[in-house]
């Protein structure tokens, strides 16, 4: 929450917003470390993978009724 608030500005109060501040501040901090020039490069395309995987993963929660579930290495492929 510290490195949101000082790093992106207020706490929003919405999850997916606070979710979405939390994921680009991970990927920026990353994205500036030694050997990150794929992640720099592919910046669109990851955003775009974890996008729908996170979609993914929520619809599969929520249709099981649980908050566990997972993406097998087929389905990650395909994404």
């Amino acid at each position: 929450m510290f490195g949101i608030a000082t790093l992106k500005g207020d706490i929003p109060r919405d999850r997916w917003d606070l979710f979405e501040k939390y994921y680009t501040l991970l990927r920026d901090r990353d994205a500036q470390k030694p050997g990150a020039a794929a992640l720099r490069t592919y910046k669109r395309q990851i955003d775009a993978v974890h996008h729908e995987a996170g979609f993914l993963l929520q619809v599969a929660a929520e249709s099981a009724g649980e908050a566990h579930s997972f993406l097998t290495v087929q389905q990650f492929r395909l994404l």
